[in-house]
């Protein structure tokens, strides 16, 4: 028999008792009637639906179509109506979509920057054969699931020449156009040009986007002091890959505006810092465009690329040009730091950069790139046959119409990697005739001021477009007087940037020579300097009445490469109208048959004890 007992207040005392035997038992075995699990069965599944079914049932709208691009994707919260009881409150149902998971994906950007040359040179480099890289690479991405592909070029591609044709920026762009570029930059040669708004105009209209976030320019019609349009367009741009969104932007070195007299000199146009303008872009593409990635392609020296890269966080790579070497660095040493690459010049080598976005753990809508990165030289890949057709009746057509005007009997070098190095046959040439026609006594031109990059082999004919396209600035000479130490400072300061490789600056002279030891500190790099007849000159004369004329290209006199810090306030002697393209043509159809040859007038000597040092500075 059970009992059913009830304790209160200590109390031991029976309260309730089942005291009918029988009724307990009739109660004890209703439990196991069919009744009872009928109405069991209908009470539980009355409590369920009173439980589980939401104080106010609305029906949820499907998911937006927009959920095919996550960035369009926004938070769906059902619509309630106002609550009286407070109590209902907790029936209440959010259903906002959480963030859709990326899904990964890999962007390959096929780089190259600095082009000067469309044809082949010593079987490297030439437009037909980037043609083929481009396509092979772009293939390789169309092949394999979730993986895009950009072109990138970093500007400069004037002056521009085909074989010994001078090319304008017209032709120049249409040459790009055909490479199927997506994005670029200016450098600072494709502004310094006679007629910029023409030049805007072209950028502006080529198939190519244009990306110039520090360099504005003012339209005529514009009444604001300050520039608010960008001179290729575009301020940045942001591209979608797979999933993720990639931001890009293009800058300009500002040193262009201290070299070159002509952009400087261009009310219109302003070049702002580098620093600042990629700062406050990235800074809006990751907050206001929602970017996962941002992309810079710069037109910079290495070591303004750097700082850029140490002063500005979140930036994935840094696709440089202005510096005419292959170089690429892991700014930071890891993954999660900024990619530096430039391509060297004239297409010889072309880069393919991967970038694999995957999601970070835990977290599915962060990225985590990882990059890796290969060199193609152009040497090793065929031309594309359609391109090659192009560029080859292109050729026939100009070189009907430029006459020949004589011969050179030695080997003209005006070789890039030479002329901003050393003494060269070419150099010697023009500084010879530049002498002559201004009865100067010295005569010096920047090595970087020849850009037809090439070499004329003994027994070749010599073509007018042959030397337009050595001198594609056009640029006249000027004539200065200078004491013997301000000769010295002058060449000194030719030979500063010997560090840097490929700068310009480096002098090519007549009516001197002179020897240097590049492992000198900078400004006492000249060991010995004499007259082309064996006079010396003395750095410390004393005498004030021993002076020189100096026959210089006007953009060195107007800053220039740099001159204008030693020349800038000497005033003009003789000032020759004439282009010095003119005056080359016009001295060798007289001549008819040239033979410059190289003749010490530039020896590089070696100081072993600085030499040791400078190598122990470079390690």
């Amino acid at each position: 028999m059970n009992f059913l007992y009830n304790f209160q207040n200590g109390d031991n005392s029976r309260k309730s008792i089942w005291r009918n035997h029988s009724t307990f038992k009739y109660r004890q075995s209703f439990r196991h009637t069919p009744l009872f699990h009928i109405l069991l069965f209908f009470f539980v599944i009355i409590l369920s639906s009173c439980v589980l079914k939401p104080a106010h049932s609305s029906e949820t709208p499907p998911l937006p179509t927009s959920h095919l691009d996550p960035q369009n994707v926004t938070p769906h919260t059902t619509t309630i109506a106002p609550i009286q009881n407070p109590r209902e409150a907790i029936q209440t149902i959010n259903t906002e979509i959480p963030p859709l998971a990326k899904k990964p994906h890999k962007l390959r950007l096929i780089h190259f920057n600095d082009v000067y040359q469309v044809n082949q040179l010593r079987q490297e480099g030439g437009f037909a054969n980037l043609k083929t890289m481009i396509k092979n690479l772009k293939a390789e991405a169309a092949a394999q699931e979730d993986f895009s592909a950009l072109t990138i070029f970093s500007g400069d591609f004037l002056p521009a020449s085909f074989s010994t044709i001078p090319l304008d920026a017209k032709t120049m762009l249409k040459f790009l156009d055909a490479l199927e570029v997506d994005y670029a930059t200016i450098g600072n040669h494709d502004i310094d040009v006679p007629k910029m708004p023409e030049m805007r105009d072209l950028l502006i209209q080529s198939n190519m986007k244009f990306i110039t976030t520090n360099v504005l320019w003012k339209e005529e019609n514009q009444t604001a002091t300050v520039p608010t349009t960008y001179f290729g367009g575009s301020r940045f741009a942001t591209v979608s890959v797979g999933s993720w969104r990639v931001g890009i932007i293009g800058v300009l070195t500002k040193s262009t505006l201290r070299e070159s007299p002509r952009v400087s000199k261009e009310k219109r146009l302003r070049i702002t810092d580098e620093i600042s303008a990629v700062k406050n872009a990235t800074k809006e593409l990751y907050e206001k465009f929602k970017c996962d990635s941002v992309i810079v392609i710069s037109h910079l020296s290495h070591r303004e690329d750097v700082a850029l890269a140490r002063a500005v966080p979140g930036i994935t790579v840094i696709l440089g040009g202005h510096d005419h070497y292959p170089i690429t660095v892991m700014e930071g040493g890891t993954q999660e730091g900024t990619l530096i690459h430039k391509s060297g010049m004239n297409g010889q080598l072309l880069a393919a950069i991967d970038l694999s976005f995957e999601t970070a753990p835990r977290d599915h809508t962060s990225p985590r790139i990882f990059k890796e990165w290969k060199m193609l030289n152009s040497h090793f890949y065929p031309p594309d046959e359609d391109y090659l057709d192009m560029l080859n009746t292109f050729e026939k057509s100009m070189l009907d119409e430029s006459p020949v005007i004589g011969k050179t009997l030695t080997m003209l070098d005006s070789l890039a990697e030479n002329v901003r190095r050393k003494e060269t046959s070419m150099g010697n040439l023009v500084c010879d005739v530049l002498r002559d026609r201004t009865r100067s006594d010295v005569c010096l031109i920047p090595g970087g001021s020849l850009r037809g990059n090439r070499i004329l082999y003994p027994q070749t004919s010599v073509r007018e477009s042959t030397i337009l396209s050595e001198f594609p600035f056009h640029n006249h000479i000027v004539v200065v007087k200078l004491t013997a130490s301000e000769l010295f400072q002058v060449l000194e300061h030719g030979l500063t940037a010997l560090d840097l490789k490929g700068s310009g600056r480096f002098p090519q002279v007549s009516g001197i020579k002179f020897r240097y030891d590049p492992h000198a500190p900078p400004f006492n790099r000249i060991v010995s300097l004499e007259t082309d007849l064996g006079e010396e000159i003395s750095r410390c004369s004393n005498s004030t009445e021993v002076t020189y004329t100096l026959a210089i290209p006007d953009f060195c006199l107007h800053g220039g490469d740099g001159y204008g810090s030693v020349l800038s306030d000497k005033p003009v002697l003789y000032e020759k109208r004439e282009l010095i393209s003119a005056m080359v043509i016009d001295w060798i159809k007289q001549k008819h048959c040239i033979s410059p040859t190289l003749e010490g007038r530039i020896v590089e000597v070696r100081n072993e004890a600085q030499r040791r040092k400078h190598l122990k500075n470079e390690l």
